[in-house]
């Protein structure tokens, strides 16, 4: 599972041919009602900072983009200044 300073960006998920994203809620909401072929979610993610994303996505920059998002959002104050702003 990747982490950044003891936080969890990702995760296998429990659902076969995707993985669990660490996403802010407005956000979460958003992927979700324009991608549900990418991005959703079970009863077991309802109201938790985190969504499913299927493998196989037909737009991975959007993809890489929210895991970048999860990324910064775990980054310590000098990782974001180095990073930039966030995606």
């Amino acid at each position: 599972m990747p982490k950044l300073n003891g936080k969890a960006l990702a995760s296998p998920g429990r659902e076969p041919g995707s993985f669990a994203v660490m996403c802010k809620p407005d956000e979460k909401e958003i992927l979700l009602e324009t991608d549900p072929d990418t991005f959703w979610q079970t009863p077991h993610y309802e109201g938790w900072h985190a969504l499913l994303v299927r493998f196989g996505s037909d737009d991975p920059d959007r993809v890489a983009d929210v895991l970048r998002r999860a990324w910064w959002d775990c980054a310590k104050k000098a990782q974001r200044q180095a990073f930039g702003d966030r995606p």
